[in-house]
């Protein structure tokens, strides 16, 4: 048949098909729209659900890791894990291998798999590389029922046979390799020592190398003959136990990487050593890879330090060393034609040119492992990340989610200064670095004597002093380790005062005032302020949030703390910081909540399911992030579609966006705007109005501020109210104060009483003249007096300061020019006292909330 027949009949058939479609449809059924096609990121690749942009790549990422990377004999797959091919050239998923996959055989066509379920009698299935169908069963010999650990596999060069390592009776330090014919199921050879850490086949397959660790604990290298089931060589390699080993192209070289940032080449016929590349860094695992190019002439060494060496066999010398961003490889592999280095780092496969050293695919670079850290700087253009094993900050133009730079530290923290002109970080040691952003340069180094590790840290709202938690060991009275707080001067560096909390006591949380912390004991968790000492139990928590809670957050305005409970409902609680006292227990997480985030307006709060970055729990269960609205303590939102675990949340400074940072490198973006409605705004009568003004003053903190968000979603009335109930606190005669502070040492007892009792009625009118006369010299009696009325003062339980400090967060909430007025009368008050403080803090923070409003 010609080919313009077939093309007329092809044309005939579909014109008979679309009569037939418009003769059976539906004319009076309307037409269906067109659906929206899927979101997609910079990359082409599809966006979960509603999100609207992605930081970063999925292409040559695994969340599980890059371990066990190994090209495809044309070049054109490469495989990771034993879990995901990709297209080696784009980085695109072309397809995944069953569960449980060991190995896949050098000519791939066919892959290994552990069968979990024949624990009597432990198999290998083997299956056809690309349609999964199974081929046979192996089975090995075991030490014992008791085995602990899955076995590692891998396929000789000649792929017909298959090495089978495994470690069996926990503790009792016993190993077995076994080489298997994988057409036959024969055991080939049965070898043992205590434990294995390291395997290779020669290329011609007729010898097994092993890192093993003998009885003793000494370690060594064997080259095993198969056939004749006997060690031929021991070398005496790293001593360390060897991690990762390769044979040379020709079988004439075996490459050792031990744990001491080295790898040791010896010459397989006679054991010697022939060469070394070391690295004297401090940093890094120390667990050294290598693999040998296809042509024998490179060596590839990562000497656990974050750079990878490309030696030169010939001259025994480095010739090229790249810049693994201070990650320790998990695999190396060298492209078919050995022109193209891929290196897994983290979750993150990276490829350099081996001739010129050059990295490829820089369009495909990002994040190299989970997102653990999310930082906005004040303005909401630049966004800080961090993550991974070495927790490498980068930072991103959020404005047009792309990548800006990275800066050449480690941190497992960091936050930027209020005017974003730094940033500070710490690597989980006793340094705090502060660094220039516009230069990338350190320009402050703290080092905190005698600690241990510093944990948390915050710029002061001025920028001027800088807050950090550390956590010590008492030498001098051989006590257990304590936790301090100190303040430091960042135009000198140096320490202005510190405070070191009591035994027993462990913070969770740093307030924005740089004294008040969250803090947890075995039976209780409760609000301390280390400047005074006072402290506010935490209400409802008799347990303890030590043995319950999995992650806690202070709202921005410092007025709220929320607190995952880990078990076992996993629910959402929510505590007033100024009392103590529970909000509300809001529940809807089917598993542990790992991170939360604020919105600017403290009026929602978002959580995210799964794990906690920085403990490390993680969990295989469909991941979800949850909006809940403070307002209705409803839950607005559930985003799932998740295929990654969330390691951070954050919403941006402008309240526009919100930001997840997963396991997988990336970070997603949704619009605020698309997840949340704005507050409804409410016309109250006025009987419910002083209803709501009642409950200001009320020790329940769950009715109290569902009178605030009533308040603040009814502007007019509420202002009105409020404008002419709330007085600025106005000093007493300081003269009379003193005088009465004075009669509290009077020889008289009625005129010691008399004095307290008016000092008390006057309270905070009389608070500066009081903290004044407590840091001076004084009689027993009457500094107990003092600290009696100042106590007094400081209870926020005071109906009327209660009422007053409520009503500043709806005068902060509503934000109108109106409300700035009033706010701003409060605060022209008596100076010191925590109404007029209170008041200032809550015109700056809205002054800088307003400026990175759109």
């Amino acid at each position: 048949m010609s080919a313009k027949r077939v093309l007329t009949g092809t044309v005939l058939f579909l014109a008979l098909a679309v009569c037939v479609v418009a003769e059976t449809s539906n004319p009076g059924e309307p037409s269906r729209p067109p659906q929206e096609p899927a979101a997609v990121d910079r990359h082409g690749d599809p966006l979960p659900a509603g999100a609207v942009a992605r930081l970063g790549t999925i292409r040559f990422r695994n969340v599980n890791g890059v371990r066990g990377l190994a090209y495809s004999p044309d070049g054109k797959e490469l495989v990771c894990n034993n879990q995901v091919v990709w297209d080696a050239a784009t980085g695109k998923v072309l397809y995944r291998l069953p569960d449980h996959c060991q190995a896949v055989s050098p000519d791939w066509k066919m892959t290994a798999h552990f069968d979990p379920a024949s624990k009597e009698q432990p198999k290998i299935i083997l299956r056809e590389m690309h349609s999964g169908k199974k081929l046979r069963e192996l089975a090995w010999p075991t030490l014992g029922a008791n085995s602990w650990q899955r076995p590692v596999t891998r396929f000789a060069p000649n792929g017909k046979s298959i090495v089978v390592l495994i470690d069996d009776e926990f503790g009792a330090r016993q190993a077995r390799a076994a080489v298997i014919d994988s057409e036959s199921g024969k055991v080939l050879a049965d070898f043992k020592a205590a434990n294995f850490f390291a395997h290779a086949f020669s290329p011609d397959s007729e010898t097994l190398a092993l890192g093993t660790m003998l009885e003793g604990g000494s370690g060594t290298l064997q080259l095993w003959n198969i056939a004749k089931g006997l060690v031929v060589r021991n070398i005496d390699a790293n001593k360390d136990y060897d991690r990762d080993i390769a044979f040379s192209p020709d079988g004439k070289m075996l490459a050792a990487g031990g744990s001491g940032h080295r790898v040791l080449v010896f010459d397989t016929s006679t054991g010697k050593e022939v060469g070394r590349t070391e690295s004297n860094h401090q940093f890094g695992s120390g667990s050294a890879k290598c693999a040998f190019s296809p042509d024998g002439k490179t060596l590839v060494a990562d000497l656990g330090a974050g750079t990878i060496h490309l030696w030169d066999v010939a001259s025994t010398k480095t010739r090229l060393t790249l810049d693994g961003g201070m990650f320790v490889a998990d695999s190396l592999a060298f492209s078919p034609k050995g022109k193209t280095l891929a290196v897994g780092l983290q979750a993150a496969v990276r490829f350099w040119n081996v001739e010129t050293g050059k990295e490829l695919l820089p369009e495909l670079q990002g994040l190299d492992s989970a997102v653990a850290s999310l930082a906005f700087s004040p303005d909401g253009k630049t966004l800080a990340t961090g993550g991974g094993q070495w927790n490498q900050i980068r930072l991103w133009d959020f404005a047009n989610f792309e990548p800006d730079r990275k800066l050449e530290t480690r941190s497992g923290n960091f936050a930027f200064s209020p005017d974003g002109k730094q940033l500070i970080s710490c690597a989980n040691n006793n340094a705090v670095h502060v660094w220039e952003l516009a230069t990338g340069k350190e320009a402050l180094r703290i080092n905190v004597p005698e600690a241990d590790r510093v944990w948390a840290f915050q710029f002061s709202p001025n920028g001027n002093r800088l807050f950090t938690m550390d956590i010590f060991y008492d030498r001098m009275n051989r006590q257990e380790h304590k936790h301090r707080l100190s303040h430091w001067d960042l135009a000198t560096g140096k320490l202005q005062d510190s405070w070191t909390l009591g035994a027993g006591l462990q913070p969770v949380l740093l307030a924005p005032d740089g004294e008040t912390v969250v803090v947890q004991s075995k039976k209780s968790g409760s609000i301390l302020n280390l400047r005074t000492g006072r402290d506010r139990w935490l209400e409802d928590q008799e347990e303890g949030i030590n043995d319950h809670w999995q992650q806690g957050e202070l709202s921005g305005d410092g007025r709220v703390l929320a607190a995952g409970r880990r078990e076992p409902d996993y629910s959402l609680w929510l505590w007033e910081i100024s009392t103590g006292k529970k909000i509300d227990v809001l529940k809807g997480h089917d598993q542990p909540i790992g991170s939360l985030a604020w919105s600017p307006d403290c009026r929602v709060l978002a959580t995210g399911d799964g794990f906690s970055a920085h403990s490390g729990a993680r969990t295989d269960l469909p991941q979800s992030i949850r909006l809940w609205d403070l307002a209705t303590r409803k839950q607005l939102k559930c985003i799932t579609g998740l295929d990654a675990q969330i390691g951070s949340l954050a919403i941006s400074p402008d309240g526009r966006f919100l930001i997840a940072g997963l396991s997988d490198t990336t970070i997603l973006v949704w619009k605020m705007a698309d997840l949340v409605p704005k507050l409804e705004i409410q016309d109250p009568s006025q009987a419910q109005l002083e209803n709501y003004w009642a409950d200001l003053q009320g020790q329940d903190a769950g009715k109290a501020h569902r009178a605030i968000w009533a308040l603040i979603a009814a502007p007019k009335p509420a202002l009105a109210m409020l404008r002419d109930r709330l007085k600025p606190m106005v000093a007493a005669d300081a003269d009379k104060v003193r005088k009465l502070i004075a009669e509290l040492d009077d020889d008289k007892f009625t005129v010691r009483e008399a004095a307290t009792k008016e000092l008390t009625e006057l309270g905070w009118q009389a608070g500066v003249e009081i903290e004044k006369a407590l840091k001076g010299k004084l009689s027993e009696e009457k500094k107990n007096r003092l600290e009696s009325i100042a106590n007094r003062m400081h209870e926020h339980s005071l109906p009327v300061i209660l009422r007053t400090s409520r009503s500043l967060m709806v005068l902060e909430k509503i934000g109108s020019p109106e409300a700035r007025q009033v706010l701003q009368k409060l605060a022209d008050g008596a100076p010191g006292v925590p109404v007029t403080q209170e008041a200032n803090a809550a015109l700056k923070r809205l002054s800088s909330r307003q400026a990175k409003e759109p």
